[in-house]
């Protein structure tokens, strides 16, 4: 099936409802720290306007409402730096279904996620729910890659009731994935950070026979740590997941391949900044002791691992780069990574946001992904479902 754009059909006179990913991070106060997000998606804003739209009509989602109506994640956030880059005003309603658009050219509605109807899991509510939001437009454009492994009403349910394409960033995300999938060179080193094992379990899986190295980092490498046998204080970590993680360093080493954990870490009797850290062997942890980073002998390690890998996945951090005190691990394996001779796709927003801090350009890398979990969905399984439902519509061609 092929994927159509932007750049396929008549854009002049149509209406476009466009899901952008509106979810960029907030600071304590309710300030945008970070539009990468929003400026990746600016060159489709901006092909639509100059092609004739007769109006932008902008869909997305902030964090995490439950489906409750919180101010405190209104899109209204986003307006103010969209007009200083389309150079027009945008008008902001503050819902998403039931609404009498405004004159201006763009305009961004509500949170969607205030509705519960987005993200319910029944597709007979999704899809009713979706039926009110097309009325406001005649073509819906897909430019949210890092929503696309989610079946939402926004994602998969509306390309059933309106012409639809891909914007023009999310269709360079699916291209370099897939042609990065086609052509792995060996060896290839994948490193999973973060907290989850369940949420890179399929990535995991999926890359037995792919990978031929595993690296462990994170809170997630706690749990690994746990499972064979090694006594992790207090740190974080999913005690309940102590027999999955077993059978995944089965798996990698009945597939004849190689996995690391952290031999050392540094620890502290808090997670905080200006905390006075101490670095020890694994083996030596006690009880009362809190894991923040990996270690130097494990950052060196890593690091030639690195350098000797054709290809190389990363996807979370190495450990809570937030706080100083531990920030070490992620920021030298991020530059590891960026100075090595191979292939690399990063990824997450934990692992964007490390980038931010330390100031490592996205260029450095082969491809960095705004998808976190759409990341590993599509590395994992080679397509999306929000993209699958926009390929191969019956859409109006010039």
């Amino acid at each position: 099936m092929s994927l159509q754009t932007i750049r396929d059909v008549v854009i002049k006179n149509q209406r476009v409802l466009i899901r952008l990913d509106l979810d960029v991070p907030l600071d304590e106060k309710g300030r945008v720290t970070d539009f990468t997000r929003i400026e990746k998606t600016l060159p489709t804003l901006q092909y639509l306007l100059e092609q004739g739209a007769k109006q932008l009509v902008i869909l997305g989602h902030l964090d995490r409402p439950e489906g409750k109506k919180d101010k405190a994640l209104s899109t209204a956030v986003i307006v103010t730096f969209l007009e200083k880059q389309l150079k027009q005003k945008v008008g902001h309603l503050d819902n998403c279904v039931g609404i009498k658009l405004p004159a201006t050219k763009v305009v961004v509605l509500e949170n969607l996620r205030f509705h519960p109807e987005e993200e319910s899991k029944t597709e007979k509510i999704r899809d009713e729910f979706a039926k009110k939001l097309a009325r406001t437009g005649d073509l819906y454009v897909n430019e949210a890659f890092a929503v696309s492994h989610r079946d939402q009403a926004s994602v998969t349910s509306l390309p059933k009731f309106l012409p639809a394409v891909a914007g023009l960033y999310l269709a360079e995300e699916v291209r370099c994935l897939e042609d990065f999938l086609k052509k792995l060179e060996h060896p290839v080193t994948l490193i999973i950070g973060g907290a989850k094992v369940e949420t890179k379990l399929k990535l995991i899986r999926s890359f037995y026979e792919k990978a031929d190295c595993f690296i462990f980092g994170g809170a997630l490498a706690n749990t690994f740590l746990a499972a064979e046998g090694h006594e992790i204080g207090q740190s974080l970590h999913e005690q309940d997941k102590l027999e999955l993680a077993q059978e995944i360093l089965m798996s990698i080493e009945g597939a004849g391949k190689t996995y690391c954990l952290p031999q050392d870490v540094k620890v502290a009797d808090r997670i905080v900044d200006n905390v006075i850290t101490v670095g020890l062997p694994v083996e030596d942890l006690d009880f009362n002791m809190l894991i923040g980073d990996i270690g130097p002998k494990t950052i060196e390690q890593y690091m030639t691992i690195i350098q000797k890998s054709k290809t190389v996945i990363l996807n979370g951090p190495l450990g809570v780069f937030e706080k100083k005190p531990f920030e070490k691990g992620t920021k030298l394996i991020l530059e590891a990574i960026a100075s090595s001779r191979g292939i690399s796709v990063i990824g997450g927003g934990d692992t964007l946001e490390a980038l931010r801090k330390f100031k490592i350009p996205f260029s450095r890398f082969s491809h960095v992904s705004l998808g976190g979990g759409a990341l590993l969905e599509m590395l994992a399984e080679g397509k999306l479902v929000g993209v699958e439902a926009i390929k191969d519509k019956k859409v109006i061609k010039s």
